[in-house]
């Protein structure tokens, strides 16, 4: 808060200031009074090819029927419903994980590099995270997933994501079952979206 002032006028001096959710651009609005651009998160620029290019394996080659658990939280109640999902589905259960973590018979990974975390998003059969990156990245890669977020103070970003692609209800976990997600009308936004962001781009870069 005592940094407001100092914050508005460097924000002020660019040229124009984009945001990722509608969240962060009122935030913008009404503690800065800046107008921002409503762009999506960079990962988005790049598509599912150049992605899995990029992608390599993880030194430990797993198969394709795993659950991949994209975990930053530690959220036990989290872990439960995700071995649940994994034991339901007859599913291996692959965990990139920090910190403390305990699911019993899951491959619990702690050195993942980021083109290995490529590798095993590529791979895998089902997603389940508490990440916002976790989402984006399922979306790339035209998984079917479950968000696992349950904290209000967290899960805005990874909720607002979710409902821009219309997929809310379908891939929030709030109830036991969720719905397979159509990715056709999923790229049709994710298109019109891509599209917005790098003409907002270029056309800064031309000016």
């Amino acid at each position: 808060e005592n940094l407001q002032d100092e914050i508005a006028k460097y924000l002020s001096s660019f040229s124009a200031v984009s945001a990722r959710e509608i969240s962060g651009s009122k935030l913008l609005k009404d503690k800065f009074n800046i107008t921002s651009e409503l762009v999506l998160d960079p990962v988005f620029l790049n598509d599912k090819v150049f992605w899995e290019n990029v992608a390599e394996p993880y030194k430990k080659h797993f198969k394709k029927n795993y659950l991949l658990y994209y975990r930053l939280l530690g959220d036990k109640k989290s872990d439960i419903i995700v071995a649940e999902i994994a034991r339901e589905k007859k599913l291996g259960l692959v965990v990139i994980a920090e910190g403390k973590c305990f699911i019993k018979g899951a491959k619990i990974l702690r050195d993942v590099g980021p083109t290995e975390f490529l590798g095993l998003y590529r791979q895998a059969a089902f997603v389940a995270t508490d990440s916002f990156h976790g989402v984006a990245f399922s979306i790339i890669f035209q998984k079917q997933f479950v968000f696992v977020d349950f904290c209000t103070k967290t899960n805005i970003r990874g909720l607002e994501l979710l409902e821009k692609f219309e997929i809310g209800d379908k891939v929030y976990f709030t109830q036991k079952n969720s719905v397979e997600i159509d990715y056709e009308s999923v790229n049709i936004i994710l298109n019109k979206e891509q599209e917005k962001s790098r003409n907002f781009i270029k056309f800064l870069l031309e000016e």
